[in-house]
Order: structure tokens, then sequence, then C-alpha cells
């Protein structure tokens, strides 16, 4: 299963100039895959990707990874004790459900 995003209430997205401006939450499934979780431009009611914002919650911080104009990764990063201050991608099929709301802000046409 991939991400699943779901935008704020109220219209579907907001104008800068050309750009438009969507948020809502992503909920992750109950196993990441090494590399990342893949979003599309279509899941966030774009055309196009320009630059995704993931604020970091329930203990992850998240790297965004663009693969193309309309597609991208999102990696899920967490605090390894034994890998002392350095911060390691999550492993593969960690059960990442429970991080169900984690704010995004997608920019694009």
């Amino acid at each position: 299963m991939a991400l699943v995003f779901t935008p704020y209430s109220g219209p579907k997205y907001r104008r800068n100039g050309r750009q438009k401006i969507v948020k809502g939450t992503i909920a992750f499934d109950a196993s990441y895959p090494t590399g990342g979780e893949a979003l599309t431009a279509a899941q966030l009611n774009l055309s196009s990707i320009e630059h995704v914002e993931v604020h970091p919650s329930y203990g992850y911080v998240f790297e965004v990874v663009y693969s193309s104009a309309t597609a991208l990764l999102i990696k899920a990063y967490w605090q390894n004790e034994v890998a002392a201050s350095v911060l390691v991608e999550v492993t593969n099929t960690t059960d990442l459900s429970a991080a169900s709301a984690v704010r995004i802000a997608a920019y694009g046409r």
C-alpha cells in the first residue's frame, strides 16, 4: 500500500501566482519499503510537483527524494541509539501506521 494523502478541508489548493499550494496530511502504512514510500502529483491533486515539505513528527524525520516532475519518494529516518548521533533510515517492513497524520505542503502546477 502507498501513502494516503488527505487534504485539509476547504479549497483543493491555494494559488501563489501560477503555482498551486496543497496542504494536508499523509498516512504511512504497516510496511515501510527501504528507499521510501512513493507519492505522485495525482495523489496531491497536482499535474506536476515543484517542491514538497514534510514536517517531522511521530519521532521521525522525513526526506523528499524527487524521482520526476510527477513522482517522489518520502524516506523516514529515526535516531538509532546504536548508530550514535546519526539518523538512519527506518528498516524495511517497519510498521509506520501510527504515523497517520504527518503534515505536508506541496507546491506545483
